[in-house]
């Protein structure tokens, strides 16, 4: 049995709201309303213990999503670890009481400490159990995540098992350093994942001037016809004229023409509901549910918006994720790579140069031999030119990638 993993993140977001306003009930108001100033600050160890149990909870729900963001479907197994992590959840309150109640009464501080931190332990054991498992069957996780962020997140994930272990221990000799530990925990939690190399800034292209970067994934609207939405400016050569993003082109039998590639706002209202999620709001269509994951045909995939020739059957293969992947573009200067944030860890987004549409993602886990790259692109953001449709499509130059 295998479940949509947006049920199983509802119900524990659920479960994750229960809990933090159970909190907040175990702060019970002074008795003596007297002397009110004296009684409510002599709640500090509930105020203590509420910030820091309130915290690590919202680090919990935040993680959750970030861990279930990359599982594509939940089986059985994962089903029930995330069942016991909803228990261990739901139980922390009744631990953040335990520890206010012990530092204010002077009494039971180190096995207070102790407590609370190993219900955070294992929590931290249940996350790792629920990734680890996911990644050792890579069909639950999206194709999407390349192993450097696979990785990335199992780092992160494993070290708070030690850096929560480390505070509990501490806490068992020294209770108010214990909770100092796990408390340093949480900012640095809160850092984002890195991903990898390949991933860094470092890896990525400076966008062009005037391409914005205000987009990333995309649900599906097939029974609309995929509308011929390029748009392309062919003019004669003109002595000493400026031309933006514009470059010579040699048709076989023809004159040598210009050829420039825009986003035209035209195009863009002719796209499908799907067509305009994966392009212009960045997000991702269904895995193996979409136009061209399976395409064998020989010709070429231009953007859907701008019409700018983007990769070749030639460079396609089957990667196995579900979407049209290929080994390297076939006009370097149509692509752009930048820096991807947007699921907590670095990847490196691929946008059209010109069209500025979201394509897709690239990563390092490709064919050796081909270079080592994995261009894993959207259907949805593509247009496909059959090769004896070129010529007619204005696009005759590409005909030599397949004339041998």
């Amino acid at each position: 049995m295998e479940r949509d993993p947006s049920r199983v993140v509802a119900l524990s977001d659920a479960v994750i709201a229960i809990a933090v306003t159970l909190l907040v009930l175990e702060i019970r108001p002074p008795q003596d309303t007297r002397h009110l100033i004296h009684g409510l600050a002599s709640l500090w160890p509930s105020y203590l213990a509420y910030v820091v149990t309130f915290m690590l909870i919202g680090q919990v729900w935040a993680n959750h999503h970030v861990m279930f963001d990359q599982i594509r479907t939940a089986d059985r197994v994962v089903l029930f670890l995330n069942t016991v992590l909803l228990m261990d959840i739901a139980f922390l309150p009744f631990a953040a009481a335990v520890l206010a109640d012990a530092f204010r009464d002077g009494h039971g501080q180190r096995v207070a400490v102790v407590f609370h931190g190993f219900a955070f332990e294992l929590a931290a054991i249940l996350f790792n159990a629920i990734w680890e498992y996911a990644r050792r069957h890579h069909r639950l996780l999206v194709a999407t995540l390349d192993s450097a962020g696979a990785r990335a997140i199992s780092r992160r994930f494993r070290l708070a098992l030690t850096w929560i272990a480390v505070g509990t221990l501490l806490g068992a000799l020294l209770p108010p350093l214990g909770v100092a530990v796990i408390a340093a925990f949480i900012p640095f939690y809160w850092l984002p994942i890195r991903g990898g190399d390949r991933q860094g800034e470092a890896s990525a292209r400076r966008r062009p001037s005037g391409v914005t970067a205000d987009g990333p994934d995309s649900s599906r609207d097939s029974a609309r016809p995929v509308p011929p939405a390029a748009e392309m400016v062919v003019s004669q050569p003109q002595v000493g004229y400026a031309f933006d993003r514009t470059w010579s082109t040699t048709y076989p039998g023809g004159p040598t023409v210009l050829r420039e590639y825009r986003k035209n706002p035209d195009a863009v209202s002719r796209l499908s509901p799907e067509q305009y999620r994966v392009t212009q709001e960045s997000l991702t269509e269904p895995a193996f549910d979409n136009a061209y994951w399976d395409n064998k045909e020989p010709g070429i995939y231009v953007d859907i918006v701008s019409g700018e020739p983007l990769f070749a059957s030639i460079n396609k293969y089957d990667s196995g994720t579900g979407w049209p992947t290929f080994t390297r573009p076939i006009e370097r200067e149509n692509v752009v790579e930048i820096p991807d944030s947007s699921l907590g860890m670095v990847r490196t987004e691929v946008r059209s140069a010109h069209g500025d549409s979201h394509l897709g993602h690239v990563f390092d886990d490709g064919p050796p031999e081909a270079g080592g790259l994995r261009y894993c692109m959207n259907s949805a953001a593509l247009r496909f030119i059959r090769h004896e449709d070129l010529e007619k499509e204005g696009y005759g130059e590409y005909r030599r990638l397949f004339d041998h």
